[in-house]
């Protein structure tokens, strides 16, 4: 009696078999995604950000409490 392969196995999900570079292109593609995602939380971000970082390091340097 014919049983057919499940579609995950046919599609080839969820294989053992790597090729050579794939876990690096994995790693590079991981990276792209999260440095895009950084450059559109600065993107949306920005002043905030810059603010933030600048009352930093007003405090850092002796300027006091931050004037709101």
């Amino acid at each position: 009696m014919y049983m057919p392969k499940p579609l995950f196995k046919r599609a080839g999900f969820f294989s053992c078999k790597k090729r050579a570079g794939q876990g690096t292109i994995e790693y590079l593609l991981i990276l792209a995604w999260v440095a895009a995602g950084a450059l559109i939380f600065g993107a949306f971000f920005f002043k905030k950000l810059l603010g933030t970082f600048f009352t930093i390091i007003g405090m850092v340097m002796g300027a006091g409490t931050p004037q709101t």
